[in-house]
């Protein structure tokens, strides 16, 4: 291989692996905030709502504006609890974080 292709092909690979590296910290950064999200204050919301035995059925950290959850919230959580009638219903909690809290949807 010539030097000067040789060259280019190294500064190629060079800012390839530099623009993967800042996506992949921008991904931990922006992407997996859910993580910091804690189940537990997320239980303590919904049954301060006024619902009972409330279960986590799943926890989708990553797009969780897929799950029914807005643009603010970072962690959508599939629940099941007990209504105010004694039923059991599902829901989707949408969880915030650092500032926005839980809300819940039907």
């Amino acid at each position: 291989m010539e030097p000067e292709k040789l060259w280019n092909w190294i500064a190629f690979a060079t800012v390839a692996l530099w623009v993967g590296i800042i996506f992949g910290i921008l991904l931990l950064l922006f992407g997996c905030v859910g993580m910091l999200v804690s189940d537990a204050d997320v239980l303590v919301a919904v049954e301060r709502a006024g619902y009972s035995n409330p279960v986590v059925l799943s926890k989708h950290e990553i797009m969780p504006g897929l799950g029914g959850c807005g643009g603010d919230d970072v962690a959508a959580y599939d629940m099941e609890a007990t209504n105010a009638q004694n039923k059991r219903v599902k829901f989707v909690a949408c969880a915030g974080w650092p500032f926005k809290n839980v809300t819940i949807r039907f």
